[in-house]
């Protein structure tokens, strides 16, 4: 199983998704972590525009590099991709390219309103990628997970929980699958279980 995890931003520790990542225990998933760097400028641009394309350029080859030595700080037995652009457009175009079964980041921390003005990465990942996402929120368990499934019995639902099935994940100790039905349907069975006794 191939992964390719979004790191946005690159900050200090354990990336609550790797985290997430190793507790779910995928078999054979091979792991690429991405960071995007955003579009530098440089302040000097109006005064002299060449210099400040020389200046934004070695500003953007620094910013790479820093992120670089970090991915490689965080997981050196993984593969490491540095972009420049867009961070959901640019996960998204790695994750197509790598042909990846998996994409994971963190969720985002900013408030409604400021992910509503600035966009949140994550809901551009789970609205655009054509394979499975993954979020993850900062969590101090440890250990095999309890996972719930929600399923309304579509046949998008069934096709969620085969993909589930196919992940294989090895850390779930324990799996809910909770269903959800019209309030109709479960006043019949009330009135059929009252029948039967």
């Amino acid at each position: 199983m191939r992964t390719l995890v979004g790191l946005e931003p690159l900050g200090e520790g354990e990336p609550p998704i790797l985290t997430l990542l190793n507790r779910l225990d995928f078999p054979e998933e091979r792991r690429t972590l991405a960071s995007v760097v955003g579009p530098v400028a440089s302040e000097g641009w109006q005064l002299a525009p060449l210099l400040g394309d020389v200046e934004a350029e070695r500003r953007e080859r620094v910013a790479v590099s820093r992120a670089e030595r970090r991915l490689e700080l965080i997981d050196p037995g993984a593969k490491h991709r540095v972009a420049v652009g867009h961070p959901a457009q640019e996960l998204l175009a790695e994750a197509e390219k790598l042909g990846v079964d998996l994409v994971g980041t963190n969720a985002t921390s900013r408030s409604g309103l400021e992910a509503l003005f600035t966009g949140s990465v994550a809901r551009s990942l789970v609205m655009g990628a054509a394979q499975s996402v993954l979020l993850a929120r900062p969590s101090a368990k440890t250990g095999p997970l309890h996972a719930v499934v929600a399923t309304d019995h579509s046949d998008y639902a069934e096709r969620c929980v085969g993909v589930l099935t196919a992940l294989a994940p090895r850390g779930i100790e324990r799996l809910t699958v909770l269903t959800a039905c019209p309030k109709r349907l479960t006043d019949d069975f009330d009135d059929l279980a009252a029948e039967m006794l």
